[in-house]
């Protein structure tokens, strides 16, 4: 997983130095989610036990998304 995360870390300046060298009119939009997400669990798929303490988490995800878009309609979405 780090090494992915590296090689996102690498890749992400040289294709953004690659769209604003192109020599057209061009668009490039950089934008995020962020996306939590709780769940509280208490007898899933059958009823609890009457000793069974509950479990409550929040768990997360997150995308970078990169947009590119020339006027000779090419269009290219990164999502990270």
């Amino acid at each position: 997983m780090k090494s992915k995360m590296r090689l996102y870390v690498l890749i992400t300046p040289l294709l953004a130095g690659l769209f604003f060298c192109l020599e057209s009119t061009a668009q490039f939009k950089l934008s995020a989610e962020l996306r939590p997400r709780t769940e509280f669990s208490h007898g899933y798929a059958m009823p609890a036990a009457e000793d069974q303490n509950p479990s409550l988490f929040t768990s997360q995800r997150t995308r970078i998304n990169f947009d590119y878009i020339n006027d000779q309609n090419i269009k290219l979405k990164i999502v990270l």
